[in-house]
């Protein structure tokens, strides 16, 4: 059945409410509440409604998928981040944070528009992978996969914004991993996540690196499958059943020497 989307915005006191309709016999109807500190300049606060909608977007198109529910989206400076952030998260520069329903971005006044969208996209990510596990107790079985998937989403919608930093995004990913013996097996759970994250061991490229290889050698498609997968199994079982490797496996094909990793995931 094709779907019909409406939207609309009323902005009243630096509060935005979108309301989004889609025509079918279900009447999916959800809310998207982007309520910015009076700090934040309105151009910021605008990339943040048009990342939304390009997610949404994005989700739909790629994926089939829509939102379940409400989102409450705050925008903060950096300044204020001790009041959204804890200061472990805030120290090592923690930008972003989801719940069920509600996000909180950290601004810097210079934040570019990729960023916003990057980072909006990421957060916005966790809301659709939650809506499929139902629970962070499944989301945190495998802590690389999920943050990989939402930073290479994030990547994905804010790359009209400025493609020359689809490059940036595939490099960093690789020479931040270069030489490190961090694995995969060592950050997936969130306790060992967490310890690497807090020690700075490059856990986000460690991440990324495995989600690239993975959408640029299998269909994109399947990364609902994995978490489809993950509510009923291990994280390395779920690995197998729907990518038919092994974390071992996954670990070698993204080793190599850094040049011929970056060619790779060209």
């Amino acid at each position: 059945m094709k779907q019909k989307i409406q939207s609309f915005m009323t902005i009243f006191s630096f509060i935005f409410l979108f309301s989004f309709f889609v025509a079918n016999s279900s009447c999916l109807a959800y809310e998207i509440h982007v309520n910015p500190a009076p700090e934040i300049p309105p151009h910021q606060t605008q990339y943040v409604v048009d990342a939304v909608s390009s997610t949404i977007k994005y989700m739909q198109e790629n994926f089939g998928k829509e939102l379940e529910k409400d989102v409450t989206i705050n925008i903060v400076p950096t300044e204020n981040s001790l009041d959204a952030f804890s200061a472990t998260e805030a120290k090592n520069h923690v930008s972003g944070a989801a719940n069920d329903g509600e996000i909180t971005l950290m601004l810097e006044p210079d934040s570019t528009e990729y960023y916003i969208y990057f980072l909006t996209g990421h957060e916005m990510t966790h809301q659709y992978q939650l809506a499929v596990t139902g629970s962070y107790d499944v989301l945190n079985q495998n802590m690389w996969f999920i943050e990989g998937m939402a930073d290479l989403l994030g990547a994905e919608i804010a790359k009209p914004t400025n493609p020359r930093m689809d490059y940036v995004f595939r490099s960093n990913a690789v020479m931040k991993t270069r030489g490190n013996s961090l694995t995969f097996s060592g950050i997936s759970n969130r306790a060992d996540w967490t310890k690497a994250f807090n020690a700075r061991r490059p856990t986000y490229a460690k991440a990324d690196l495995a989600l690239l290889y993975l959408t640029d050698k299998y269909p994109k498609s399947l990364l609902f499958a994995y978490l489809n997968h993950l509510v009923e199994e291990t994280a390395d079982e779920a690995l197998i059943s729907t990518y038919g490797i092994s974390i071992n496996d996954l670990e070698k094909a993204t080793g190599g020497t850094p040049m011929q990793e970056l060619d790779n995931l060209k």
